[in-house]
């Protein structure tokens, strides 16, 4: 006891000392809670470090799987298997535009025209003949008219009632010189019922004569084909453009048909075909505008009318559509056409494509009175057509037979609805640039061509 209080003062940090010791071994406190945290978050990165080390990384091309913290060998396979994957891209975008150009262009990018080679005209006018395309581009219509109705001695739609009273005028003057004085003319009741049943049984010849109707202004075209003036390289450029949609729309349709006829036993009639009547074919920027129910009687059909103007808008051309206000002005509309293509799917297009540096948007409405278990076949064929084409959006209407029939329309005993088909085209610019005259490119933002240097 003595020694200790005469050494009190280091009994005391003795005991200090001590304590200290046994609270690093045995924490008390918010220092145990702190050494707790601490251990969980090494325990934490050992476990990372650990699923690190075991972790497969598999890369596409690469030859066999890795594990482990990337090593200089990983990076280089995957250095490897970003290049492979472009190439693939690459390729898929050669083979796409190969199989774009299909009808188009031929192997050295010469256009077609109706299946046939048009030098000279694109990009620029060589030929010095324009009035020759002209020509040419006449008789697209009607041929396509004929090859939907098999025949070019009748309208495609039914008998109006100013050409069926004039028919049977003539026929009451043939009569009329042919009979006799002695037997009296037929009564006003005995006229009007003799008309009905001419005016009948026109509709019903007209019905079973052509394969299916076809509306007066169902073709798009272009309004130079009626000014005295020659055609210039714009406007060369968007008819045949026109054209190439068009007329995958129009093989499509006999296609279709076709196969219809072969299951009605060879009768090829309105009544028997799967397409009943095509109402419009739009391409370009009016294909936006909706025209369901707009064909309900002849004469809203008669009246309508499908021919684009020659200019003036800006951008100076409708064909391509690019994601732009309608108050954008031309250099900004170049602009986002020049621009990489980007996938904006907040556009009102359901694909959110857009005119860019890889490719062109050309929307396409097709408005149809068709049998709806004959949709379906309808579109995989316009499929088969090009590989360009993407189905946007369907709208459908029921057709009321009554209403149709009281106008002239005979579609037989099977249902029939309206249907309105938008679609969107891809024309890759890999072959379509060269073809493009200069005020197409400026509108795309597209450089010109190179002055051709002179000659040494």
């Amino acid at each position: 006891m003595k020694f200790v209080k005469e050494n009190m003062t280091l009994v005391v940090v003795g005991v200090i000392i001590l304590l200290a010791i046994v609270s690093v071994f045995y924490p008390t406190g918010s220092l145990k809670a702190d050494l707790q945290e601490r251990m969980k978050q090494r325990l934490g990165v050992k476990s990372s470090i650990q699923s690190l080390a075991n972790t497969e990384i598999k890369i596409p091309g690469a030859d066999k799987d890795y594990k482990g913290v990337p090593s200089p060998e990983m990076i280089e396979a995957k250095k490897k298997s970003i290049e492979h994957m472009k190439a693939q891209s690459e390729k898929v975008v050669e083979v796409g535009a190969k199989q774009n150009r299909v009808g188009r262009v031929t192997d050295d990018g010469t256009p077609l025209f109706m299946g046939q080679p048009q030098p000279g005209y694109l990009p620029k006018n060589s030929s010095g003949a324009p009035m020759a395309f002209k020509d040419v581009y006449a008789t697209l219509l009607p041929s396509w008219n004929v090859a939907l109705t098999g025949t070019d001695k009748m309208p495609g739609i039914p008998p109006s009632e100013m050409e069926t009273r004039t028919g049977f005028e003539n026929m009451k003057k043939e009569e009329e010189a042919r009979r006799p004085a002695s037997m009296q003319a037929p009564t006003g009741v005995d006229d009007q019922r003799r008309y009905e049943e001419y005016k009948r049984n026109q509709v019903l010849t007209r019905a079973s004569t052509l394969h299916m109707y076809v509306d007066a202004g169902a073709f798009q075209q272009r309004g130079w084909l009626q000014a005295d003036s020659p055609p210039n390289e714009q406007n060369i450029f968007e008819s045949m453009v026109d054209s190439w949609l068009e007329g995958d729309v129009i093989k499509a349709i006999a296609i279709t048909n076709d196969e219809a006829f072969k299951k009605a036993n060879g009768q090829k009639n309105a009544g028997t075909a799967a397409i009943k009547r095509l109402m419009r074919i739009s391409v370009g920027q009016d294909s936006l505008g909706t025209r369901l129910g707009s064909f309900d009687n002849q004469t809203t059909a008669l009246q309508g009318q499908n021919v684009i103007g020659q200019g003036g808008t800006t951008p100076p051309t409708n064909l391509f559509y690019i994601q732009a206000g309608s108050t954008t002005d031309a250099a900004q509309a170049a602009a986002s056409g020049a621009q990489p293509n980007t996938i904006d799917l907040e556009k009102r297009l359901m694909t959110g494509r857009a005119s860019g540096s890889e490719y062109d948007v050309i929307l396409m409405q097709i408005c149809l009175d068709i049998d709806p278990s004959w949709l379906n076949r309808f579109i995989d064929e316009l499929y088969r057509q090009n590989m360009g084409y993407t189905v946007l959006n369907i709208k459908l209407k029921t057709v009321d037979p009554l209403s149709r029939s009281s106008n002239g329309w005979v579609y037989g005993d099977t249902q029939v609805v309206e249907v309105e088909i938008l679609l969107e085209s891809l024309m890759f610019r890999e072959w379509m640039r060269p073809l493009m005259p200069e005020k197409i490119r400026a509108s795309l933002g597209l450089p010109l061509e190179e002055p051709a240097k002179a000659a040494q």
